[in-house]
């Protein structure tokens, strides 16, 4: 039993039945306030949940790329190699493939689970242009 209901009880044994009707009817309009100051709060706490979210696949993604840039410019000292993402996201992801990536480097067990953990909280993999 709720510490509402217990009160409501209590005012209804010891109150005569107008005064019992008024004071309960004040109870469940301040629960009625407290509840709507409660969703208002959570609908803001949602929002800004969304918002960090949203922070956090951006960052994902300026970190994915820049990732790939970084290993693309180690091996072939390029900023960006034409087709790096997808030789890249198949070392990654496919388990039969060679982490090789064009015979020049193999991916370290570190940099595949640092660009799976990145492609995953960006959403996916970067177009590969």
């Amino acid at each position: 039993m709720s510490d509402l209901q217990r009160r409501i009880e209590y005012v209804i044994e010891s109150e005569a039945v107008d005064d019992a009707a008024a004071k309960i009817a004040g109870m469940l309009e301040a629960k009625d306030r407290h509840v709507a100051k409660l969703a208002q709060v959570g609908m803001a706490q949602e929002t800004e949940i969304a918002a960090l979210k949203a922070k956090v696949v951006e960052y994902a993604k300026d970190a994915l790329l820049d990732t790939i840039s970084d290993i693309s410019e180690t091996y072939w000292a390029a900023s960006w190699q034409q087709g790096i993402v997808a030789a890249i996201k198949k070392a990654v992801t496919d388990p039969a493939a060679d982490r090789r990536v064009w015979g020049r480097m193999q991916l370290s067990d570190a940099e595949v689970t640092v660009l799976r953990g990145l492609a995953e909280d960006a959403g996916g993999w970067p177009d590969d242009t």
